[in-house]
């Protein structure tokens, strides 16, 4: 779940949902949250600690490949967490794994979410809240990529509000087409940023043709503008756009203590704000 108070956008995460952050463009990823997974040291240490037990389940399956001479083959499962049997280390429900009428523990698959704050930049573009079905079929990158390319399409003018719609379509699309049976849900959050360069992109879709990207070779917007119009009166196509979206050099961050971003966990965390409530919530789908 993300909050936005003015210009303070809080994160709380409860299991293996994930949240990322593209900043400057595309440029930079930020993981903004931590997936509750029973594998992950930190719960895992948590969970033995408090009377748990992490485990993976292994069944056996007729191999008849001459390369395989055992004749079967080895399937390991995820790693789950006892009581419960979930792969999942923390949830909201799940009463077979915290009451203990159910031979349950409420100290192992633990309903505390884990909260952080930060103060939003100039250079930060937008938010994808994605469940895990979302991100075992999508790297971060790859969800990136169909939010970016999605934004930049120039079939139609949208409002920032259909961009975000259109990203999260081909966000989960590319998870169906990927063969995914879990269920699938995403979330966009944009920015004054995200909103700023959708309009930039629909200022050049009103002009845009076609031309070999060789033929771009402009330094300045404001150069690039006015030789379209003129290639345009020349008979020549030009692809603008193309010429702007260059491919992204993406950088995955962790949200460490340094990193491009620095956060704060929301108990001890002191904000200021100015009030100015420069950055809407409001641009969901």
């Amino acid at each position: 779940m993300v909050v936005v108070v003015g210009e303070i956008a809080y994160v709380a995460n409860v299991g293996d949902s994930r949240a990322i952050m593209s900043i400057d463009g595309g440029k930079k990823i930020v993981k903004l949250s931590e997936d509750h997974k029973p594998e992950l040291k930190s719960e895992r240490d948590r969970i033995e600690k408090h009377g748990g037990r992490v485990y993976q389940n292994t069944s056996f399956i007729p191999d008849p490949s001459p390369k395989n001479p055992s004749g079967q083959q080895t399937l390991i499962g995820p790693h789950r967490v006892l009581p419960g049997r979930l792969s999942v280390s923390r949830t909201i429900g799940d009463i077979e794994a915290k009451d203990i009428r159910y031979g349950g523990n409420t100290n192992v698959v633990s309903s505390k979410p884990e909260i952080r704050s930060f103060v939003i930049k100039d250079n930060y573009d937008f938010i994808v809240l994605g469940c895990d079905g979302v991100f075992e079929k999508l790297s971060n990158r790859k969800v990136m990529r169909h939010v970016w390319s999605t934004s930049s399409r120039r079939d139609q003018i949208t409002t920032v509000h259909e961009k975000c719609g259109q990203s999260v379509d081909a966000v989960l699309n590319g998870c169906v087409n990927r063969k995914t049976l879990d269920n699938i849900t995403a979330v966009i959050i944009g920015f004054n940023r995200y909103e700023e360069q959708t309009e930039k992109f629909n200022k050049f879709d009103q002009m845009y043709t076609k031309v070999p990207l060789t033929q771009l070779d402009w330094e300045h917007e404001g150069a690039e503008v006015s030789k379209v119009e003129q290639m345009s009166k020349q008979g020549v196509e030009v692809d603008i756009l193309t010429k702007l979206m260059k491919p992204l050099d993406i950088v995955e961050e962790e949200m460490v203590e340094g990193s491009e971003i620095e956060t704060t966990p929301a108990s001890s965390a002191k904000h200021l704000s100015s009030g100015k409530h420069r950055h809407k919530p409001s641009m969901l789908s």
